[in-house]
């Protein structure tokens, strides 16, 4: 049983306290002074929580202890001085043990090695190799759900993208490079980038899409700070007039659309995994119309079409999933817009019934040559199989969906 120092909570211990028998008991209130100090009825009720508090704490720590089979280890950072008299005060589980009756057996935790086990001979003759290979088969044999012991229960769409981000790198780029390829994207270059970024953000999720351009840059403009900003206000107005903002006549606008998604993990993570996940993001920009859904992830960075798509494509992927959950939702096309550099890429379109994404690129240094296929839940830039003709310029992936599995 470990962390016995850690500290009961103390939730119910402040604000407005409350007992079953006692009722409320608030602070005396000093309205002119603006302060708040004790009263006799608080200190009672408070005292009452406290033991209540202690008598619930005891029952768990007597569960705890009674569950164990062969043997316990009780695990402390630091001995207590126990007082019998005043269990009712008792801060963390080490208040209920008196040490003193356990001195003798005492274990270093740092610092101390344990003994190695002996060595047991179980036969004195040579070994039976037919007999040791059913023990090995027996006892080594592969765990079948090996991949679900490392899923988390909870995951974040930006968790995601960092992690296969890290691991896209070690797979494709000299371990010298991986630095200068990571701070060549969004990763910003100092304070000024972060706020431009931000400031940029924020003019997006402002702007109303159905006006003209020209007015209401203008309008964001001043609105966000004029020239004290980092904004340009003509960049601002050929932001606006990118094809994909003209498209939104007629949709319901969600902007820093919060979601969370319970779904199998092999549909958000590069699993065979089917175990539900739950995964939490932020949408930029969520467009629904009917059927139809639009989504589109803002970027400020200094990365071409290719290396957008390569990166951010699984973070696309689990959006398109959390929205096509919606009802009536059969459509969903998914934009990314590069405001540094001022341009958009349709990453894919998932329509029910057809292939969910499509995208088209060149090719990477690392795949010149290759015609790549994609296994069963690989990502579209895991492995390249076989050398098909002649070097190819670009590569188209398609992916299927059936019973929401990727094949």
């Amino acid at each position: 049983v470990a962390g016995l120092n850690g500290r009961f909570s103390a939730e119910d211990m402040r604000g407005i306290l409350f007992d079953d028998e006692w009722g409320f008991a608030p602070p005396a209130y000093d309205l002119q002074n603006y302060t708040a100090g004790e009263t006799i009825l608080r200190a009672v009720v408070r005292a009452r929580l406290r033991r209540k508090r202690a008598e619930d704490e005891m029952r768990l720590f007597y569960v705890a202890l009674t569950r164990a089979k062969s043997c316990l280890h009780l695990v402390f950072e630091e001995e207590r001085l126990f007082d019998a008299a005043n269990l009712a005060d008792a801060a963390c589980f080490a208040d209920f043990v008196d040490f003193e009756k356990f001195r003798d057996l005492y274990a270093p935790v740092f610092g101390g090695e344990l003994a190695p086990p002996e060595t047991r001979v179980l036969s004195e003759e040579g070994a039976d190799e037919e007999a040791k290979a059913a023990v090995l088969a027996q006892y080594e044999r592969q765990y079948p759900f090996e991949s679900s012991l490392r899923l988390p229960v909870k995951t974040s769409a930006s968790a995601i993208l960092q992690e296969r981000e890290k691991q896209l790198a070690e797979q494709l780029l000299p371990e010298e490079e991986r630095e200068s390829e990571r701070a060549a994207g969004e990763f910003y270059s100092g304070p000024a980038d972060a706020e431009t970024g931000t400031a940029y953000h924020e003019f997006l999720e402002r702007s109303d899409f159905s006006a003209p351009p020209e007015e209401e840059a203008a309008r964001l403009y001043a609105l966000l700070g004029g020239k004290d900003s980092p904004l340009d206000v003509a960049r601002m107005e050929r932001i606006l007039r990118m094809p994909v903002f003209s498209r939104l006549k007629g949709f319901t606008l969600w902007r820093e659309r919060e979601f969370l998604l319970c779904a199998p993990a092999c549909e958000v993570l590069e699993t065979d995994a089917d175990d539900e996940l739950l995964v939490q993001g932020v949408i930029d920009l969520m467009a629904v119309r009917g059927n139809e859904c639009i989504i589109v992830d803002y970027k400020y960075s200094s990365h071409g079409e290719e290396q957008l798509v390569r990166t951010y494509a699984p973070q696309l992927k689990i959006y398109a999933a959390a929205a096509k959950r919606l009802p009536g939702v059969e459509k969903v096309t998914a934009y990314i817009v590069n405001i540094l550099r001022e341009f958009e890429i349709q990453v894919f379109t998932y329509q029910l019934g057809t292939p969910f994404c499509v995208w088209s690129f060149p090719l990477r240094r690392a795949f010149s040559g290759h015609t790549i296929l994609c296994a069963p839940h690989s990502p579209f830039l895991q492995k390249p199989f076989g050398k098909w003709g002649a070097k190819a310029k670009s590569v188209v992936f398609a992916f299927a969906i059936v019973d929401h599995k990727n094949i």
